[in-house]
Order: C-alpha cells, then structure tokens, then sequence
C-alpha cells in the first residue's frame, strides 16, 4: 500500500469515528491525507460505534476543568456515553499498545486533522497520550480552536494501564 493509500485510510477512519458514516467529499479526504510528511505505521482504528447513545450529562466532568481520570473514563465507556477517545500519540508509540477504540491523531499532526475533529465540535472528546503532557497541551490546543468538550485524561496510557486495565499488553 503507498503512503498516499495508508493516509488516505487513516484520513477516513478518522472520519468514520468522528461521523459514523463517511459522507466527506472524496476530495477533502484526498487533500486530507495528501497533507501528512509521512504515514502512519499503525493500521487504522476501528470505527467508534454509530448508533445513537445519550449522553448523560452528570457522567460527563465540568467543561471548566481540563482533566478526566482513567477511571472517569472507563465510567464513560460503560455507561454507553458516545465520546471519541483519541490517541495523540506517535503511531510508533501507539504500535506498543493502546486503548481499544481509540482513533490516533498524532499530535504533531493536529492541524491535518482539525478540519475533520471541527464536523463535530459538540461531541465530547477524551484526549491522552504516554504520561498526560502532550495530552494537556492537545485539549489547550483544541479548546481554544472551539472545541468546549474536550478533556485531558490524566496519567495518559499509563495511568490507564495502572488504574483501568493492568493486562493490557505492551508489545
């Protein structure tokens, strides 16, 4: 597969997760992934789930703050609130392990990726990466181009790991 084909898939399971359903015109996608310097190593995320989930609003912590913790997290996933996890990781970081369902946007390629985050500012968003520095610095990033629903998640994967899920594996 050529590095424009694994862009151009990355491009559109990024927008799979965010919209459910591809229905971007052929050419942002193209222009989309035609943007990266070079493409991931890591093989597309899985689509979140597209089926209508309310989103209980007292689950969801104060737009105020800017962090959430694992355990927060994991309360999201297992009450069916739909909000899109995203990995800001290295795809060779996010190659070692990483959270199931979560969609990689490397955050040195944020840019690339805002045009398709913005289809769907409302929806809340879950941002984490190795220890929760670049993290922090995604959600700042984020919330100051509009997006009001996006948080932090504190300790990133390792604290995942040591609060959530001790036997994920790393490779």
């Amino acid at each position: 597969m050529s590095g424009y084909q694994n862009r151009h898939q990355q491009a559109t399971s990024l927008a799979t997760a965010i919209m459910g359903t591809v229905l971007l015109p052929a050419a942002l996608l193209s222009g989309l992934a035609g943007c990266h310097d070079a493409a991931p190593s890591v093989a597309a995320p899985p689509a979140a789930v597209a089926s209508p989930v309310t989103r209980p609003a007292a689950v969801l912590p104060n737009p105020t703050t800017m962090e959430i913790t694992p355990r927060q997290v994991k309360s999201l996933r297992d009450a069916g609130v739909d909000f899109l996890l995203i990995d800001c990781r290295s795809p060779e970081e996010a190659a070692r392990s990483r959270i199931a369902g979560s969609v990689l946007v490397p955050i040195k390629q944020l840019e690339a990726y805002l045009p398709l985050l913005a289809i769907d500012k409302q929806r809340p968003m879950v941002v984490y990466c190795t220890a929760g520095v670049r993290s922090h610095n995604m959600t700042g990033t984020l919330r100051v181009q509009g997006f009001l629903s996006v948080w932090s998640m504190t300790g990133g994967m390792n604290g995942w790991m040591r609060e959530v899920e001790p036997a994920l594996p790393e490779k």
